[in-house]
């Protein structure tokens, strides 16, 4: 889901990787999504020929982490907020793979991941 997020928002919208970590959750067919994923940016890489793709910012890579995360590792349904240990343990990888991240900025999108219930409906 980091490596998504990382690499494909922006080109991807953070609702189809949502998509893939509640597919990944059930199916656990790595495989499969890495190649929907690879394919989607293929195919949106070929809009952007003549321009820059447009990039995601570093709020919108933690908020979709965080989230991504929550759902495929911690089971989490949408608005359902970490436990205490679950929410420094994403703090402290979110912030590893986002190096422009403040541990305090991606705590607060932790605590904040209530009120995205409907964010990627």
């Amino acid at each position: 889901m980091l490596w998504m997020t990382s690499i494909g928002l922006g080109l991807i919208k953070a609702k189809d990787i949502m998509g893939t970590a509640r597919r990944l959750r059930v199916t656990q067919d790595v495989e499969v999504e890495i190649d929907r994923f690879e394919n989607a940016c293929a195919a949106a890489r070929q809009k952007y020929d003549m321009m820059a793709p447009p990039e995601a910012s570093v709020e919108e890579r933690v908020t979709t982490a965080v989230d991504a995360l929550c759902v495929l590792c911690l089971g989490l349904r949408d608005g359902e907020v970490p436990d205490a240990d679950d929410a420094r343990r994403l703090v402290d990888i979110v912030v590893g793979c986002v190096p422009l991240a403040t541990a305090d900025f991606v705590a607060a999108v932790v605590a904040q991941r209530g009120m995205r219930a409907a964010a990627y409906a």
